[in-house]
């Protein structure tokens, strides 16, 4: 930690324990005072923060400034089990244009295509310098209408969505117009990079690392989106970034968050869940704000492929059904390949039989069979119409084999989702 950072973290703490709307910090930290943290190891000692006690506090009693001063509010989105967080911001408008020089006074118009509930995070993205137009992911054909009269050479937009609004787009719409392309959401796949390559050719891609949770953490100037890899410049003037290392001699770990500016929604080394590491080497393009590869999530309990979210007890409900040959026990491998000029995805299942079970051709067929027409990603999806739709081929079983024959433990038992995009 550098001494202007930690100058930062003591004003904050300052404000967190001294603040008059809300006591969540000096609750959390049993009434610690300013004075106890004289170095910054003693700020490291803080205990961290989890998405689930925030949680358990109404949102209005973690709010450290005046509701006169909050501008706007967003939600997270909500996870199996849990509810959507509710976060409040101040104004704060800077466009991610600025981090790429020369490029704002080529562009013309952009074309923003997200849920509602993003489009004012995504608006103030573009802080007014050039015109948007606000598209609607629920009308394609209309926004591909409406974007082609426009002549937009900018789209904010995730992987997944591009895919699909690219049909639209096509026979309306001359792609070499596209200039810029800021991806949210999801990291861009290979095989996802080799269709919107060949679709824009023209085109910059840009990718961000936001979270709800606490906005901006990353960005990417002109040099590292030439690059198409998951690194970032870290916003080190806007937050304090920590890597959580699980060994001493591992390089990455998980994210750990902690707001250098007074914000009405304030994080104090905020678990993000997303595993990183801090590259030492500077960037061609000489900002000096230091830079962060985005390596996942720490621990994943759900997935999204192609804008469909996958959690794991959606694999564990059709275990159930062979539970008198199967273990609990499984790993979801998810790939994406290019498929006649569009994507599709497959999964690769391992599981282990029980002892006793034995491994023939026809018992492979009846348990993939069996997952290829009872797996559900949700009430409104089965597995079985996205196989006819062509988004998924049908899912490839294989086994693993116990070592010695012996079981795992019930309260111990593996079950990963593992993405090769």
């Amino acid at each position: 930690m550098k001494g202007t950072e930690w100058k930062k973290i003591r004003l904050i703490l300052n404000f967190a324990l001294q603040n008059k709307e809300s006591s969540f910090y000096r609750d959390k930290y049993n009434n610690l005072e300013l004075s106890s943290f004289k170095t910054p190891e003693d700020f490291y000692k803080l205990p961290l923060l989890s998405k689930e006690e925030l949680l358990k506090v109404s949102p209005f009693e973690r709010c450290f400034l005046p509701l006169r001063e909050i501008r706007w509010a967003l939600n997270t989105s909500g996870t199996s089990g849990q509810e959507p967080l509710i976060i409040f911001r101040k104004e704060d408008s800077f466009s991610f244009l600025k981090y790429l020089p020369g490029l704002e006074k080529k562009l013309s118009f952009a074309l923003i295509l997200c849920l509602p509930r993003n489009l004012v995070a995504m608006y103030r993205s573009f802080a007014g310098k050039i015109p948007v137009l606000f598209g609607n992911p629920y009308q394609l054909q209309e926004t591909a209408l409406l974007a082609s009269r426009l002549g937009i050479d900018v789209l904010y937009i995730s992987p997944e969505l591009l895919l699909h609004f690219l049909v639209f787009l096509k026979p309306r719409y001359d792609t070499k117009k596209i200039k810029l392309i800021r991806f949210y959401g999801s990291r861009l796949s290979e095989a996802e990079l080799r269709i919107f390559h060949h679709e824009f050719p023209r085109a910059l891609f840009a990718q961000g690392y936001a979270l709800n949770e606490v906005s901006r953490v990353g960005f990417q100037c002109r040099e590292l989106a030439k690059k198409e890899k998951p690194i970032f410049h870290i916003h080190s003037d806007q937050m304090f970034l920590e890597i959580i290392k699980e060994k001493s001699n591992e390089e990455n770990g998980e994210i750990v968050l902690t707001h250098l500016r007074p914000e009405p929604s304030l994080l104090i080394r905020y678990r993000t869940g997303d595993s990183g590491q801090i590259l030492k080497e500077s960037c061609r393009c000489g900002i000096k704000h230091p830079l962060i590869r985005l390596l996942g999530r720490k621990e994943l309990d759900k997935i999204k492929v192609s804008g469909f979210e996958i959690h794991r007890e959606n694999f564990s409900e059709v275990i159930k059904i062979l539970e008198n040959q199967l273990t609990d026990e499984f790993e979801a491998h998810f790939y994406q390949r290019k498929h006649h000029g569009s994507l599709i995805n497959e999964i690769e299942l391992k599981l282990n039989p029980l002892p006793g079970t034995k491994i023939t051709p026809e018992f492979k067929s009846l348990v993939e069979t069996t997952f290829n027409k009872y797996f559900r990603i949700s009430n409104r999806f089965s597995f079985h119409e996205l196989i006819k739709q062509v988004i998924f081929l049908p899912i490839r079983v294989e086994f693993k084999k116990l070592e010695d024959g012996k079981l795992f433990h019930k309260e111990n038992i593996p079950k990963k989702l593992i993405p090769h995009f």
